[in-house]
């Protein structure tokens, strides 16, 4: 329609075009078109407003749902890379807290992690990828989170972007972590278990072992009383019958929660006995340097604990020179004073016996060694380490009321200093029992031990004694000899470990038949002895192997007297 020259509206035309009809029926045909069309207008105007304001609320209830949700969501650009829309969950989930919007991958994350990330939506934009599972994303402050990605491609306003959702599982994670960290502790624990298993076996036939040489060798002595250089040369085996006996001690311990037995002991002779042990197991190529300067070194402690110290510190150090190096320990009195106390609060003040262990190594790392003393820690390759050794002297030390600490440098070497608190009592000398043949006389000893040495051995023992023996390799021929001769057996000594009846049955089958018969009982080592409800009811005395010839004979003088002084009174 053409607009009017005198600038009339096209309304106001029809308006006088209607009015100006002469016609009265033809002014009432427009009339009602125009009414009709005024009527659908406001229906139009009405919808519209209708629709803006359902428009309007969907609009506030997608933001609503957008802001709250618990997942990331984020709607980037896929040309600039630039977030068209991040939620709340998005930008807390990365520790985004400012004022200003976040605006793209880079300004929340590491350039490396944004990138990889910008290259994996548009992976999923293509449709090549649509989900990622347990994506390692770390942050600018240097924590990592774990997060499921899914994504696909959408497009706005004629241009092309990329929706996608990241699902915090960090705590999944960690979750999943520590049940596997859980899984190798019980797989760990179990495989100590089984080794503590092997050496109680290993330490029993061992200490049968050990048990005939020294017995042999004690006889022999007695018996070559004018050859001087052959008394020397069997003193020297008994000698080390009984280093070998301690060195089988200290394996026990080390897999065996057995009792501790805190006493008086000199620390230098420790590391001396240990530096033997550590020269016959390292090679040739690790030099070990001991220097005391320590005039007191009487420490209250656990002899096969101390021990373990030494030897697991030398092991990690020859570890970590690759068993090529020097390894130096040493010794010396430390005054604690308050400087000191200040750094390491669980020191007490005064005198120290103060150990050092030093090496030639690779060093430890600033950023691990902080950890060193969690247990199932390792910095080895799998299968070669168990995370235990630095764990377990760390709490020996502690049951000792001493401190650990550690000095390293990458490359140069690692120095641990470990405090002690010194004894108040001196050292007792230790002397082995003389071999007496005074020492009991004419009694009747039953013996038995499933090893035909150690029967041979005990019979000899027992002859220069000056007693009479009866003695059986198999427990259950023993208890018959028992039954029908209980009367003349003064005394029984059993093996503890034997095949159809270990000594603890015999003992209570021999009481069965005459209550005062006193039971020595022999062990190189048992599981049931290892038992806090192992019944001993029936043992006058335990005495461990392998034992002299003055040990056996002082025991079993002790326990013939009792019995005297009992029937006695």
């Amino acid at each position: 329609m053409s607009q009017p020259s005198d600038g009339i509206s096209d309304k106001d035309s029809l308006r006088n075009k209607i009015m100006g009809m002469g016609d009265a029926s033809l002014k009432k045909s427009y009339y009602t078109q125009l009414q009709e069309h005024v009527l659908n207008l406001e229906k139009s105007r009405m919808e519209t407003e209708e629709s803006f304001k359902r428009a309007e609320a969907n609009k506030n209830l997608f933001i609503a749902l957008f802001h709250q949700a618990s997942d990331g969501i984020i709607v980037v650009d896929l040309e600039s890379g630039k977030f068209k829309f991040c939620n709340k969950a998005f930008a807390d989930m990365f520790d985004y807290h400012s004022e200003n919007p976040l605006l793209s991958f880079s300004s929340a994350l590491p350039s490396e992690d944004a990138e990889n990330l910008e290259n994996a939506l548009r992976k999923m934009a293509s449709g090549e990828i649509r989900f990622l599972n347990n994506v390692m994303i770390h942050k600018n402050d240097g924590d990592i989170i774990y997060a499921d990605i899914s994504g696909s491609a959408v497009e706005i306003e004629n241009r092309k972007y990329v929706l996608a959702v990241f699902r915090d599982m960090t705590g999944a994670r960690k979750l999943e972590l520590e049940k596997a960290e859980f899984a190798a502790k019980i797989n760990q624990s179990q495989k100590m278990e089984a080794i503590g298993t092997l050496a109680g076996g290993v330490a029993h036939d061992f200490n049968n072992i050990i048990g005939g040489i020294m017995g042999l060798a004690e006889i022999s002595l007695d018996e070559v009383k004018d050859n001087t250089d052959l008394r020397d040369n069997l003193n020297q085996i008994i000698t080390a019958c009984r280093r070998a006996r301690d060195i089988t001690t200290q394996l026990l311990s080390i897999t065996y929660k057995t009792e501790k037995k805190y006493e008086p002991v000199s620390f230098n002779g420790i590391i001396r006995d240990s530096v033997i042990l550590l020269k016959a197991t390292l090679p040739a190529s690790v030099s070990i340097k001991v220097t005391e300067f320590a005039e007191d070194d009487a420490v209250l402690a656990d002899h096969a604990g101390i021990s373990q110290i030494v030897i697991n510190l030398c092991t990690n150090s020859a570890h970590a020179m690759k068993y090529s190096g020097d390894i130096r320990i040493r010794t010396s009195n430390a005054y604690v004073d308050e400087n000191l106390m200040q750094k390491n609060p669980e020191l007490s003040p005064g005198k120290h016996f103060l150990l050092e262990v030093s090496d030639t190594g690779c060093g430890i790392p600033k950023d691990i060694i902080d950890r060193i003393f969690e247990p199932f820690f390792t910095t080895k390759e799998k299968g070669k380490g168990t995370g235990l050794g630095l764990s377990i002297i760390h709490g020996i030390v502690k049951n000792h009321g001493g401190v650990i600490t550690v000095y390293s440098e990458e490359g140069i070497g690692t120095t641990f200093r470990i405090f002690f608190p010194l004894a108040a009592d001196r050292v007792k000398s230790v002397v082995a029992e003389e071999y007496n043949p005074d020492s009991v006389k004419d009694a009747l000893v039953l013996f038995v031990d499933d090893e035909e040495l150690l029967v041979k051995v005990g019979e000899k023992i027992l002859s220069n004694m000056g007693n009479k023996t009866v003695s059986f390799a198999n427990p259950m021929e023993a208890l018959a000899y028992f039954e029908n001769n209980a009367e003349s057996i003064d005394a029984v000594i059993t093996d503890m470990a034997m095949p159809k009846m270990n000594g603890l049955k015999l003992a209570e089958k021999i009481h069965a038949v005459k209550k005062d018969v006193p039971v020595i009982l022999c062990s190189g080592y048992s599981d049931e002895l290892m038992k806090e409800n192992t019944d001993m009811k029936d043992i006058s005395r335990l005495i461990m192997k392998p034992f002299s010839a003055g040990e056996l004979a002082k025991v079993l003088t002790e326990v013939l007297n009792a019995v005297k002084k009992q029937r006695a009174d």
